[in-house]
């Protein structure tokens, strides 16, 4: 995909350990804490659904933009510091959307699953309720984020599991991180969207499942401190997601490596998620 029309200039400087690219005296910063989705993004390759969905949301007329390589919870510092910063692919929930502002949404990715290491015993039914599960293995672990919400259903799930059972991720770039220490076996659990291990490359075999009282698909949006920069920024943003949607780009960006029974069950959740931008005029 070719990006016209939007002017991203870019310089290089080192924070928090890691690389940041920012445009002269750009007005919004963009964050996001996947390493792989910084670099495809600077590379403009559509590497992922991720990656294609910001792309061409962020092709915007006139518009200086900062992208940095970020861990989230340093991004909300900012944001309560009151800069003009905007996270991409968050989750939007009640609690959110009473602090930050929102986009239209911008990528919808299968859910979370449970995966399991590969050389335990298969569970015996999916959907998997996560309480039942550690109350008929009470010694096993799931690792989890302390820098992300896994949405409002499934965090309320995870705060009821016993501390004894879970293992948290503190440090930054999380989905790498989480990643390989479920490679390293540090517990038999952990929460992954499929779409995470295409984009950060990793292949292994494990049992995955769905979730009990989790919905299959999960939507992102980009997030921004409640500045007046942000506002039009995001005024703007939302045009452009109308009007990807109305051209059938959108839909056509998440068609991306679906199987045909795969399109055929997405279909009915993209329309709800859209309903509204499907039927303005």
């Amino acid at each position: 995909m070719q990006i016209s029309g939007v002017i991203i200039r870019f310089s290089i400087f080192i924070l928090l350990g890691a690389f940041s690219l920012f445009v002269d005296a750009a007005k919004i910063q963009i964050h996001s804490d996947n390493a792989f989705d910084v670099e495809s993004l600077l590379s403009l390759s559509p590497t992922s659904l991720s990656v294609e969905s910001n792309l061409a949301v962020l092709e915007l007329p006139d518009k200086n933009l900062s992208l940095a390589l970020v861990p989230f919870k340093r991004s909300l510092k900012f944001m309560e510091d009151g800069q003009s910063v905007c996270v991409l692919n968050r989750i939007k929930t009640e609690k959110r959307a009473k602090e930050y502002l929102f986009s239209y949404p911008v990528n919808i990715f299968i859910n979370r699953r449970l995966y399991q290491l590969a050389d335990l015993a298969p569970l015996s039914s999916s959907p998997v309720d996560l309480s039942e599960l550690f109350n008929q293995f009470p010694s096993r672990r799931l690792i989890v984020s302390s820098q992300l919400s896994y949405g409002d259903e499934l965090d309320k799930i995870i705060k009821d599991i016993p501390k004894k059972n879970i293992i948290v991720r503190d440090s930054g770039s999380q989905n790498r991180g989480v990643i390989e220490m479920f490679l390293k076996k540090r517990a038999e659990y952990a929460l992954f969207t499929p779409q995470e291990f295409v984009g950060e490359g990793y292949e292994f075999t494990a049992n995955s499942y769905e979730i009990k009282h989790v919905e299959p698909y999960i939507v992102g949006h980009v997030m921004c401190a409640p500045t007046v920069e942000n506002e039009a920024f995001i005024k703007q943003v939302n045009a452009k997601i109308q009007a990807l949607v109305k051209d059938q780009t959108m839909y056509n960006i998440h068609l991306n490596g679906m199987s045909p029974r795969q399109q055929d069950y997405f279909r009915s959740y993209y329309q709800r998620v859209y309903q509204d931008l499907l039927s303005s005029h």
